[in-house]
């Protein structure tokens, strides 16, 4: 199975984003946790960013057709975490295939999507999981309605129960000794030379891995 991230984008999706009453006063709209999705409600806890920067989070999200009640949960500096519900009662269950305003993105048994899409400036980022051909199937249904779309990524997929093991086996090995014999401690207790002569590895190579591994389990912190 493989993942392709794709950020859609184009007037067209601009207008559809501009006809809606939510998206229309936000910069940004992050979903960072489903907590329930049924035939009932819709439970996520989001990031946004209002475009207009005097205006509450909680506030965005009036004129909503859809019953929604908005809980501030933490105020961050330029952006707000809020707990999202919106009540699905008397809707149908769900959709039928994913949906971008409208445009359905997959059909059945053709793709999944990998996690929630997150909005920014007029562009939406989707992630999807499939075989090749389920993935270029989907591709294809964008471009067959019009979509402008780039790919940000394709790889094979990956389903870490632990940052860690988006590591190798030596990276997880150089940085878990590294941060016992206090590498990461203020002041650093080993240097990177010694560090390297107990790994029987040369420096350069240990600030290889050791770098290497951070942007790792950075991606895996910073990137929803």
């Amino acid at each position: 199975m493989r993942t392709i991230e794709i950020e859609l984008y184009g007037p067209e999706l601009i207008e559809r984003i501009e006809r809606s009453a939510v998206f229309r006063q936000l910069r940004v709209f992050q979903v960072l946790r489903v907590l329930r999705y049924d035939r009932n409600e819709f439970v996520t806890i989001c990031r946004v960013v209002p475009k207009n920067p005097r205006m509450k989070a909680e506030n965005c999200f009036r004129g909503d057709p859809i019953p929604t009640r908005v809980h501030l949960l933490k105020r961050e500096e330029g952006s707000s975490i809020v707990l999202v519900e919106r009540s699905l009662r008397g809707r149908r269950p769900g959709p039928r295939g994913p949906s971008l305003f409208g445009y359905e993105v997959t059909k059945p048994g053709a793709g999944y999507m990998f996690g929630p899409p997150n909005y920014r400036d007029g562009r939406l980022i989707f992630s999807f999981a499939g075989n090749s051909r389920q993935l270029r199937d989907i591709l294809d249904r964008a471009r067959a309605r019009g979509l402008r779309y780039r790919v940000l990524s394709l790889k094979e997929a990956e389903f870490a129960s632990s940052p860690l093991d988006r590591l190798t086996k030596k990276q997880r090995e150089v940085i878990r000794a590294a941060y016992d014999s206090g590498y990461y401690d203020v002041p650093r207790k080993i240097t990177s030379a010694q560090l390297g002569r107990a790994l029987d590895l040369r420096a350069a190579t240990v600030v290889e891995h050791l770098r290497k591994s951070e942007k790792r389990l950075l991606d895996a912190i910073l990137r929803p």
